[in-house]
């Protein structure tokens, strides 16, 4: 059955045939750590290896392990598996990175440099060791044992750990003065488990000190979760209360290095204090301002705190307040300036195609649909909806690879059409999966994006099969792994 869709940018002919999506293969998803012709020295190998976590997989048939992580621009590394055949994971960094066991809630403080092994304990949860160094193993194992004593920092909703006695709150009442207390005692069992540690297992001073600025983080999260629990203004809440809050914020925000602890969750107190001290119309524009006028003494934590209130309001405050993210670009070219620079074109990007549906390629450049239907108007269009997050996506890239080298003298283009939020994780995992460069983009702010609407897309991975003259033959298209993909595709030629 034949349906015509009208639409700003194009013209398609939809014929379905709902083919099934099968089961994607097994093959090991190996990140490719870079694409150099030439062979590097040992000294250029050494400098690669120690930006590098290298882990793994000791696994057995039938099991597997799930990690997720908190990336460094505000933003968390969704879940990643290993199974047996899953045997090696590259994580790219040039600071500690806290894994987090998906299923057990485990943490692992993992560190550049560091290789790895993974297999399941006894009670199934996943162990990391190196091969030969005790103080790391001792590392490694440290929050598996403190979660074996009752204290499950992070939830099986993946939420934190979180006061919840009646002592604290019933129903809308909370008792600040329990509320403090409990958040008190909660740090100091965690700070006498970290001593009583020690005396039977050596750490590095280095370990010692992330797990501290971890444990005074998870304090002030827990102190500020009462901020969400009331519908009140600032001045509500007990005098006591805030200045409690004050001295945490101030302290965090002044004297600590910018540590895994202070990156990973300093953002979430601040700003819920924040928030709530600014509430009103000119939220963005007083928390920019005070931020400003009220900076913090270590640089990179001043750094870090603007770019979190500029990348989180982006999309809605780049057009009212340009003048900020000019003001912190401007101010230093380091990490946080580029990101954003390249979510802004994203931005503008999507905006500036009068409806037509507008994507960008791996070299920034801005190109419609119909561009790119033009570009390949004699060829068969095989298009694969992904994202850098979706690991089934990312498993049948190997089959996809296989696949264009069958096809490599046939009328066909495949195209590679990420559905990332983000513009930098796109291209980080284009680059690690060696994705062409010719055939990639990026559809911005996906959720409201004209080919989702027109193709109704709601999981990834997903295949679409266009004809020679930009006509749809198949909208949920066979996997590039299918046995049949190679007869369909031919039948068309």
């Amino acid at each position: 059955m034949e349906k015509q869709l009208y639409t700003n940018s194009f013209n398609v002919v939809i014929n379905k045939k709902n083919y099934w999506c099968g089961l994607l293969t097994g093959l090991s998803l190996l990140f490719n750590l870079c694409s150099c012709s030439t062979t590097p020295s040992e000294s250029e190998k050494e400098t690669i290896q120690k930006k590098q976590i290298i882990i793994h997989s000791n696994l057995k048939k039938g099991q597997a392990a799930f990690f997720y992580y908190f990336g460094e621009f505000d933003n968390t590394v969704p879940p990643f598996s290993f199974t047996n055949t899953d045997s090696l994971k590259v994580i790219e960094s040039n600071t500690p990175v806290l894994l987090i066991d998906a299923v057990m809630h485990n943490l692992f403080l993992v560190y550049p440099g560091d290789t790895l092994h993974l297999y399941l304990g006894d009670n199934k949860s996943p162990v990391l060791e190196t091969e030969s160094d005790t103080i790391r193993n001792n590392e490694l194992s440290f929050f598996v044992a403190a979660q074996a004593t009752g204290d499950p920092i992070i939830e099986s909703s993946l939420f934190f750990s979180l006061p919840n006695t009646k002592a604290i709150a019933t129903g809308n009442n909370i008792d600040f003065t329990a509320y403090i207390q409990t958040s008190l005692d909660t740090y100091q069992k965690r700070l006498d488990f970290l001593k009583s540690y020690q005396t039977g297992k050596q750490l590095s001073p280095s370990f010692v000190e992330q797990v501290e600025s971890l444990y005074k983080n998870f304090q002030r999260l827990q102190a500020t979760t009462a901020i969400h629990m009331k519908n009140l203004k600032i001045t509500d809440y007990p005098g006591s209360y805030i200045q409690y809050l004050d001295s945490l914020i101030k302290k965090a925000t002044s004297t600590e290095k910018l540590t895994i602890g202070n990156q990973m969750f300093l953002r979430s107190p601040v700003f819920a204090y924040y928030t709530k001290k600014f509430a009103g119309e000119n939220l963005f524009a007083d928390l920019f301002e005070y931020l400003r006028s009220n900076p913090v003494k270590i640089k990179e934590q001043q750094r870090f705190l603007e770019f979190v209130v500029l990348k989180r309001n982006l999309k809605t405050q780049y057009a009212l307040h340009k003048e900020y993210y000019d003001k912190f670009i401007n101010d230093d070219k380091d990490k946080y300036s580029n990101y954003l620079l390249n979510e802004i074109d994203a931005l503008l990007a999507l905006k500036s195609t009068n409806g037509q549906q507008v994507l960008i390629d791996l070299k920034g450049n801005r190109i419609t649909w119909n561009e790119i239907l033009k570009k390949h108007k004699d060829s068969l269009l095989y298009i694969d909806f992904w994202a850098s997050w979706c690991m089934p996506c990312r498993r049948a890239f190997p089959s996809s690879k296989n696949l264009v080298l069958e096809m490599k003298d046939k009328p066909v283009k495949f195209i590679y059409i990420s559905t990332d939020a983000e513009i930098n994780a796109w291209k980080k995992a284009a680059a690690e999966e060696n994705l062409p460069v010719d055939a990639s983009y990026l559809i911005p702010d996906f959720d409201s994006a004209l080919l989702k609407r027109v193709f109704n897309i709601q999981t990834i991975p997903r295949y679409i099969l266009l004809g020679k003259n930009g006509e749809v033959i198949d909208d949920d298209a066979e996997h590039p792994g299918s046995p049949e993909i190679k007869t369909i595709l031919e039948q068309y030629f």
